[in-house]
C-alpha cells in the first residue's frame, strides 16, 4: 500500500467534494476505504451527517433511506 498516494487521493476527492457541493463551514471526514469504494461523511454542527461513498471512475453515491442513490459524477 502506498500511503502517500492514497492521502493524495482522499485529499483530491475531499476538495472535489467541496467544491462541487459548495461546501464551506461543513466538514469532510473520511471513513475509510473498501475494494471498490471510498467513504466519507459531510458533517455539520446544524445538519445531520450525509454519507457518501466515491468510486474509481468519481461516481459519488449519497446515503438516503437506507441505500445508495447517484448524486453526481466529480
Amino acid at each position: 500500500m502506498n500511503v502517500e498516494k492514497e492521502l493524495r487521493e482522499i485529499l483530491f476527492c475531499k476538495q472535489l467534494m467541496r467544491d462541487m457541493f459548495s461546501l464551506s463551514i461543513e466538514r469532510i471526514e473520511y471513513l475509510g476505504k473498501g475494494t471498490v469504494y471510498m467513504y466519507f461523511a459531510v458533517v455539520s454542527e446544524h445538519e445531520p451527517n450525509v454519507f457518501y461513498r466515491i468510486d474509481k471512475d468519481l461516481d459519488t453515491f449519497r446515503f438516503e433511506k437506507g441505500s445508495w442513490v447517484y448524486a453526481i459524477t466529480l
